[in-house]
């Protein structure tokens, strides 16, 4: 004898037959939570798509590659970006989760200023790249950084520390200095989008255009780069002469960016 086919109770308390196995409404609840599946996993891998042609396009082969000052302006954050820092933001759990996810690191810029006839020491080994101004850049790995450093604490101008994590836009300014970038990690090392401008006040002759006060701001260094840096290591520029009105003597300026993993106390990760 067939067993009787399984009954349900609805909210008015009468009966209704489930289902049948086969029929058009069994297979709906089934094929609505595949297509859900498969909208999500199209989600996802156009997403992760997307991550790996942004570093693809941000990666580089050269330890240094000279851009425009153009291009190392930052972009106002898009709506999914200011959308997805909202939600991180509102919850400290899920920023604990997103900053452990990203290596963070401590970055110091600072500009130093040498004589023309005495130049800092650099190692002969180290490749040197020069763009069309005549601006030289280096990049020095942790030892030589910090055997550099030890000669150079007199000759700084100004500097600045911060910290920050891969894929978040960091930058300060103070007096005349501005610094910018934007650090990735590359096979190990920083790959950071670097600008770094000094500008100076000085004052102007009666001939040249300058404030109505007789003072102008001429901008003195302004660098616009792409760098791979070494875990302890820096760039180093070498900004060249820079003219001053008036005929007084012109000032080289020096700037150095260097980049060191931390953990989540702040202490150097090797």
């Amino acid at each position: 004898m067939a067993e009787p086919a399984p009954i349900s109770t609805t909210a008015a308390g009468g009966r209704e037959s489930q289902p049948q196995p086969g029929s058009p409404r069994h297979r709906a609840g089934p094929l609505k939570s595949k297509f859900v599946w498969i909208g999500l996993a199209v989600v996802v891998l156009t997403v992760a798509l997307l991550w790996v042609l942004q570093n693809e396009k941000d990666n580089t082969k050269e330890d240094i590659t000279w851009l425009t000052m153009a291009e190392t302006a930052g972009q106002p954050p898009g709506a999914f970006t200011r959308l997805k820092f909202r939600i991180l933001g509102s919850s400290k759990r899920l920023w604990s989760l997103y900053a452990a996810a990203h290596k963070q690191m401590s970055m110091e810029a600072s500009f130093l200023s040498y004589p023309e006839d005495f130049p800092p020491h650099l190692p002969l080994s180290v490749q040197t790249f020069t763009n069309a101004d005549g601006m030289r850049a280096w990049v020095l790995s942790a030892a030589e950084w910090s055997e550099l450093k030890a000669r150079a604490r007199d000759r700084s101008l100004v500097a600045v520390r911060m910290t920050t994590m891969e894929g978040q836009e960091s930058g300060a300014a103070t007096g005349p200095m501005e610094v910018g970038f934007l650090p990735r990690v590359q096979h190990g090392k920083f790959n950071l989008r670097v600008r770094a401008v000094w500008a100076g006040d000085t004052k102007s002759d009666s001939s040249s255009a300058g404030t109505a006060s007789g003072w102008t701001t001429i901008t003195n260094f302004a660098l616009a780069c792409r760098a791979l840096i070494p875990n302890g290591g820096a760039l180093v520029v070498d900004g060249g002469k820079s003219p001053v009105a008036g005929g007084a003597q012109a000032t080289n300026y020096w700037f150095t960016l260097s980049a060191m993993a931390i953990d989540s106390k702040g202490d150097p990760k090797k």
